[in-house]
């Protein structure tokens, strides 16, 4: 996510919150660790974008009748870079 959030910033998230289109969601594939992910919802398909300039992350496609859980957890509604913490 580090074209949308600078490295080493704080995240709040409201887990009461359900995601849009277009939102920064937290979410679990299959029980599995949480990651977080611009969405994008298509007819029969959904994407889940990492919206970074590092190599190594790719877009998690899940396409209905694909045998995956996803849970939604939350939908990111703030930030702020770390050094304006202090």
């Amino acid at each position: 996510m580090s074209k949308v959030y600078p490295e080493g910033c704080y995240i709040f998230v409201d887990r009461r919150m359900e995601p849009q289109n277009g939102s920064i969601a937290v979410v679990s594939i299959d029980g599995d660790d949480y990651v977080m992910r611009r969405l994008y919802r298509g007819a029969n398909t959904m994407i889940l974008s990492p919206d970074s300039w590092e190599d190594g992350y790719e877009d998690i496609v899940i396409s209905e009748g694909d045998d995956h859980t996803v849970a939604f957890e939350g939908v990111v509604v703030w930030f702020q870079a770390s050094k304006e913490m202090e």
